[in-house]
């Protein structure tokens, strides 16, 4: 090809790359979540336009134009990347289009609807103009037409400006500003659910925590047999190194408070560490306190752990001080904090630091008793002080305690979430005098030392220390000696380091709890709660904690409504609550808490995953999916013989022969009082035993490993004599069709009469749902939770209505098959508070 020919050629190519672009750009107007990303993009395309426009008209001018052997290939080169760039740029084009066709069934379109956002400009399109002439004049009837055309929906967006998410309004807020009252009556119908336009993705790249940026320690490079006490010390050095935290987990993950406590010093800036700039080429003097680097690098010398992942550092921090922005730096600090939890979960030493150090020996002795439970028992199934305790040696324990637990680290909301993320793993180091340390090491658990052998540090196990702390206090407090005083100090330690398997109830959530505990301690900015709770409570769903703000709606309403979008559970069949508590307290007793977790499994952990999937919010209630079963006749299991060995199953999880043959035993049940054809359960547990046998732990879904577990309860139930009963599977319209599952009641068997009649406060349907992230995003962390919900239900009596409407009765478990069954769509109508 002759170099005018393979020049005009890329022109052309260029021209139709820059077209294609544009068409992308107005496609993307309309799915702002990704307009950002490819505005990127087309800022370049112009610049190339402009390029082989000018190249255009110079090629023009000359007859016979030549050009050297190495411009030839530049241009060769030139057209095969742009034409790579125009195959790419026309992919997204296609997937738009196709998307835009689909209207409502588009993917995106699923779990929520994406805003079209019409352009108040100057230059504004002409359905900008009628939009805004017809809301000026409170023309309620364009408006409607707008509305049965298409061109407006609930989810529309108003912008003045392009490509400002801050600078933009619902139709709701259009209707208000413009005192618009028929069109805003109007509105008020048809944008019930605002939760939409408040949602974000989670936020949790993968890249991050493929990415840490850890800091190692340059060892000092002056070595010398006698040391001139005039010299100055070398500054410590610590140089970066990028690790993927999901393969190396062999890091620290420090926590600690950035402000320094009472009990230290925040040294001059030009004394600090340093610190290599991200560019390798200079270091700069660490705002982090030396003690903070020195009392880590103690621990990470004695532990050979040689990489520190420290947020001030490791973080990039904003570029600037707007609140939502641009910036490379700030939207990657934005990004990291969203997965700073997970750091902390997957390191293998997550380390907090403690200001307030150890005064004396004493105080070693007296928290090595509290930590080995030297003045607990047990009594009655409840913890107590053990005969012959001593008021004083009880309460200096307490005050220890106390004095321990006000530290400012336990006093700041993101030091909560990296202590709780970080789980059994995190170990705190409390600072003692280098004379204390002979007294440490002296004090033995087994044959090692309680306090580990960091120099100058008391270790100590983040879990066992709050486990140890709720126990004395809980048996403190039965005392008769205790007094106000003592009060107040035990409320304040198991407010602060409480332990939760401990103080709250099996059939309880954790949710709740949490964010109270979040709510109460420090963060600088109010609203990093909502994120801080989402981390806490592995929520999958995030809210945009900007425009809330902007909006004006109250952080307790969002937390709220962050909880309903992440499949919490209301209860909707309940008397209002009392309105003169707090309103955090309040909120919390909206929430469903008679949760049932099988024996078998930590009660608080299961009933964390029992949440609600695909979420929705109507002016009628919430909407989600599931499979909803009608409670059939109770029956009476075979019972057990024993000549029935129950040996080991081959892996953890697998039924054993015993269970397997139980189960055969209660199908044959069935098939006898129901016949195969009506009981399609019959097959399923014929289908589910093969399944079982034939899939090992490593292998199973989380299908398989729910349904395993549910068999191993019913399995159970029968052994107890508790009455099972059969559930018929309904269709859409709350119809049963074939029984295809078998629910375990609270209650035993009447020994005279097989058939027990349900009482009236009893539920009469039960509701289940079962969802996995078994694909994760290529870009995004998958939420942590799997979900799953096993919820008796009471439908509203009047009528069959579609969507049906379920009202929460109590959690009943069971062995459930829906195997090419489809999920239907309820509504579980608001709560009386809610619904005001």
């Amino acid at each position: 090809m002759e170099p005018a020919s393979l020049s005009f050629g890329i022109v052309s190519l260029a021209m139709q790359l820059v077209q294609t672009a544009k068409a992308v750009k107005e496609y993307i107007s309309a799915y702002k979540s990704a307009s950002k990303e490819l505005q990127s993009l087309v800022d370049k395309l112009d610049d190339i336009e402009a390029i082989c426009c000018s190249l255009e008209i110079v090629l023009t001018d000359v007859e016979t134009p030549t050009l050297k052997p190495t411009e030839v290939t530049l241009l060769k080169k030139l057209r095969r990347i742009i034409q790579q760039c125009l195959f790419k740029v026309s992919d997204i084009h296609n997937i738009l289009d196709a998307i835009s066709k689909r209207g409502h069934l588009a993917p995106f379109c699923v779990t929520l609807q994406l805003p079209r956002v019409i352009y108040f400009l100057e230059c504004q399109q002409e359905i900008g103009k009628k939009v805004e002439k017809a809301f000026i004049h409170d023309n309620l009837k364009q408006v409607q037409t707008f509305f049965k055309e298409g061109i407006l929906t609930p989810a529309t967006v108003i912008a003045w400006d392009e490509y400002d998410p801050d600078n933009e309004t619902s139709l709701l807020g259009l209707a208000a500003l413009t005192i618009s009252r028929s069109v805003f009556n109007f509105l008020a119908t048809q944008t019930f659910d605002t939760s939409n336009r408040y949602r974000i993705p989670q936020q949790k790249m993968i890249w991050i925590v493929e990415n840490l940026e850890c800091l190692g320690r340059r060892q000092s490079k002056k070595r010398k047999l006698t040391e001139d006490e005039n010299e100055k010390p070398e500054t410590p050095y610590w140089f970066r190194k990028t690790v993927n935290g999901f393969t190396e987990s062999n890091f620290v993950a420090l926590s600690y408070t950035w402000d320094a406590s009472e009990y230290e010093t925040q040294n001059p800036r030009n004394e600090g560490h340093k610190i290599e700039t991200r560019d390798g080429q200079e270091a700069w003097r660490s705002s982090v306190r030396n003690s903070v680097l020195e009392r880590i690098t103690k621990y990470m010398q004695c532990h050979n752990v040689l990489l520190l992942w420290i947020d001030r550092h490791s973080i990039p921090q904003k570029k600037c001080k707007q609140p939502a922005c641009t910036h490379t730096e700030c939207r990657q600090k934005r990004h990291a904090l969203d997965a700073m939890d997970r750091v902390y979960s997957l390191s293998d030493h997550p380390v907090a630091l403690l200001g307030r150090p150890i005064q004396d020996e004493d105080e070693i002795r007296t928290l090595s008793s509290i930590l080995k439970g030297a003045l607990v028992r047990y009594h009655q199934g409840e913890v107590a002080l053990s005969k012959g305790a001593e008021y004083n040696k009880a309460r200096k324990m307490l005050c220890l305690l106390y004095e321990i637990t006000r530290d400012k680290w336990w006093t700041r909301a993101w030091t909560f979430q990296e202590n709780y993320r970080a789980g059994l793993k995190m170990t705190l180091l409390i600072h003692h005098s280098p004379n204390f340390e002979e007294t440490k090491r002296s004090i033995l658990r087994g044959k090692k030392p309680l306090f580990g052998v960091v120099p100058g540090e008391l270790s100590v196990q983040s879990a066992r220390f709050s486990e140890s702390a709720t126990k004395f206090c809980l048996a403190f407090r039965r005392h008769h000696f205790v007094t106000s005083s003592d009060e107040e100090m035990i409320d304040h330690i198991l407010g602060t380091a409480g332990k939760y398997t401990i103080l709250l109830s099996p059939a309880s959530s954790m949710s709740g709890t949490i964010i109270s505990d979040v709510r109460k301690r420090g963060v600088t900015e109010p609203w990093d709660c909502l994120a801080i709770i989402a981390n806490c409570c592995q929520y999958a769903i995030r809210l945009n904690s900007m425009r809330l703000q902007d909006s004006g709606i109250s952080l307790e309403l969002s937390i709220l409504a962050l909880r309903l979008l992440n499949g919490e559970i209301l209860k909707n069949d309940e008397l209002p609550i009392s309105e003169h508590e707090p309103m955090i307290e309040q909120i919390n007793g909206l929430f469903f808490d008679d949760f049932r977790a099988p024996e078998s499994e930590k009660r608080l952990t299961f009933n964390k995953s029992c949440r609600f999937v695909d979420v929705e919010f109507t002016k009628t209630g919430i909407v989600t999916r599931g499979h909803l079963w009608k409670l059939d006749e109770t029956l009476r299991a075979p019972r057990s013989s024993p000549r029935l060995s129950q040996p080991s199953q081959k892996g953890d999880q697998q039924l054993s022969d015993y269970e397997r043959t139980r189960l055969r035993q209660l199908a044959e049940l069935v098939k006898a009082k129901k016949g195969r054809k009506e009981a399609e359960v019959v097959n399923d547990m014929k289908e589910f035993l093969e399944e079982d046998a034939f899939v090992v732990d490593e292998d199973e879904s989380f299908s398989l490993r729910y349904r395993r577990l549910m068999a191993k309860e019913v399995v159970m139930a029968m052994d107890v004599d508790q009455s099972l009963t059969l559930g018929y599977l309904c269709d859409s319209s709350g119809q049963p069709r074939t029984v295809r599952a078998i629910f375990i009641r609270k209650r035993h068997v009447d020994e005279a009469d097989e058939l027990l009649s349900q009482h009236e406060d009893e539920p009469t349907h039960v509701f289940t749902s079962l969802w996995s992230e078994d694909q994760p995003d290529d870009e995004y962390l998958a939420n942590d939770l799997d979900h799953h919900v096993s919820l008796g239900v009471r439908l509203l009596d009047d009528e069959y209505d579609k969507p049906l409407r379920l009202y929460t009765k109590e959690w009943i478990l069971g062995l459930c098959f829906f195997t090419g069954a489809a999920t239907n769509e309820v509504v579980f109508p608001w709560p009386q508070p809610l619904s005001r």
